[in-house]
């Protein structure tokens, strides 16, 4: 069980092996919203605005954002939207539904 005092910490590795690591911090409870949106595949997409790692430096970033806010679940939210307006029949469309 998870409080509001609770972490989860993780590091992050790059793509050069053992060279550049990324530490990373996020409440529990924060976590716990972010692995229960369906657009949420990975920890990336949790990270997805942690800094550029540095070779020889520690990085270290907090994450405390809404899932929602993530890229994946934004484009996710617009395919839903663009599908839901392709329902529609083509004179009844709104102006904002576009393709």
């Amino acid at each position: 069980r998870f409080d509001e005092r609770s972490q989860i910490v993780r590091t992050l590795l790059t793509w050069k092996v053992n060279e550049d690591y990324v530490y990373n911090s996020q409440p529990a409870l924060n976590y716990l919203r972010w692995l229960a949106h369906p657009a949420i595949r990975n920890v990336y997409d949790i990270a997805h605005a942690r800094p550029k790692a540095v070779a020889g430096e520690s990085t270290y970033f907090e994450v405390n954002s809404r899932p929602e806010d993530a890229p994946s679940a934004r484009k996710a939210a617009e395919r839903a939207e663009l599908r839901a307006c392709k329902r529609q029949p083509v004179g009844q469309r709104p102006k904002t539904c576009s393709g």
